[in-house]
């Protein structure tokens, strides 16, 4: 497992802890006592029909034993060493897998775990103080990973109809992980329904939600929800504003912003709610770099009093169904007013960078290079089509 360790962590940004002690118990077990009674389960159930139940009572009462401390290994708080070593490592960490290998005196060989000092030494995989990243996911609906120095907002689960919260646990649990962290500090649902609802009581139930802001409030819930207001506050010198639209304020909708340039998250917002929150607004309070087309890019939001407001280089489109013509007039509309658009039903997930700088497009999924098929590592996503370099928004 030691020798092995260097690929894992190549692959899989992380290793098991838990695994190499657990192993050292569960494997003599399994192999010498579970594995056979089962086989002689199946061999009296071929001969001894009668035998066979108690034998498979045995089995099924040691994996009944078993399965609760494997559970609660693997939930340890130290069971997994997540960290994504810089790639030079690699090469050393080959060769000190051949030391320990190696017939040599166990003090010679203990040498090669100097390598591992500089994993745990390793810098934070968060922004720098002063910046957040914006990670748009290619859901079904909308949800959006923005993290900061030491702190992490989720705007919206991404579920669509039907989906309980699968997206959650396939794209933001482990974007979490690969961030190093453990919680969401905050998850922000612009309005409630019950796939929504969903999506948040699963990340509620692994533990990774700290507070909860719902447009229109979350009665009765047991989860620690509050209803969206107008508010602002700050995390790590970046700025966070959120404002309520819509009937009963049913809507919330969040921009992010340093030194001026700033993101903006629209959320579920239809056109009257929009034209509503700019007229209710100052002027220029909505104005952003990069803009989250409310209604996952229906025909239904997008006014051009909200376009016009917001006056975005970038306008990004996410959810919704990829060819409608619905969609297709949405998306003209940002165009004719001057916005780049992204639209992740064809460009797949993004990335974004925001800091006294502007915005800067970090990463798009469809030009990504993949060493490993289930991992995507760094893209070369800002030179455009034409091969020149795009320069910060």
């Amino acid at each position: 497992m030691v020798a092995v360790a260097p690929l894992t962590f190549a692959v899989f940004d992380g290793v098991s802890l838990a695994g190499l002690w657990v192993n050292l118990l569960a494997i003599p077990i399994m192999s010498f006592v579970l594995v056979p009674l089962v086989l002689l389960g199946g061999l009296a159930a071929l001969l001894v029909p009668v035998l066979c139940a108690p034998v498979f009572g045995v089995a099924a009462t040691l994996y009944e034993w078993l399965w609760p401390g494997l559970v609660w290994a693997a939930d340890a708080d130290l069971a997994r060493w997540q960290v994504t070593p810089p790639r030079w490592w690699f090469a050393f960490a080959l060769a000190g897998g051949m030391v320990v290998l190696c017939r040599w005196p166990w003090p010679l060989r203990a040498t090669a775990g100097a390598l591992a000092l500089p994993l745990l030494f390793a810098a934070s995989r968060m922004p720098d103080p002063g910046t957040t990243r914006v990670s748009v996911f290619d859901t079904r609906g909308t949800s959006i990973l923005i993290a900061t120095r030491s702190h992490v907002l989720l705007f919206d689960t991404g579920d669509g109809w039907n989906t309980r919260g699968s997206p959650a646990k396939h794209r933001v649990l482990p974007a979490l992980a690969a961030l190093g962290q453990e919680r969401i500090d905050l998850l922000l649902l612009p309005t409630l329904n019950a796939d929504r609802a969903q999506g948040a009581a699963l990340l509620a139930s692994e533990g990774a939600v700290a507070r909860i802001l719902v447009g229109g409030g979350w009665p009765a819930t047991s989860l620690p929800a509050a209803q969206c207001r107008d508010s602002r506050f700050s995390w790590d010198g970046v700025q966070f504003e959120t404002w309520v639209g819509g009937l009963n304020l049913r809507y919330c909708v969040l921009r992010v912003s340093v030194g001026g340039h700033g993101v903006l998250l629209a959320g579920d917002l239809d056109a009257a709610a929009e034209r509503a929150l700019v007229r209710r607004l100052p002027a220029g309070a909505l104005v952003s770099d990069a803009a989250i087309m409310s209604r996952q890019a229906s025909s239904l939001a997008s006014s051009a009093e909200w376009i016009e407001a917001a006056a975005p280089h970038w306008a990004i489109a996410t959810g919704g169904v990829g060819q409608s013509d619905s969609r297709a007039r949405t998306l003209a509309r940002w165009r004719e007013a001057g916005a780049r658009v992204l639209d992740t039903r064809r460009d797949g997930a993004l990335e974004l960078g925001l800091g006294t700088n502007g915005v800067q497009l970090r990463r798009v999924a469809r030009g990504a290079r993949y060493p490993f098929h289930w991992r995507r590592v760094e893209a070369a996503a800002n030179a455009p089509s034409n091969g020149q370099r795009r320069a910060p928004v």
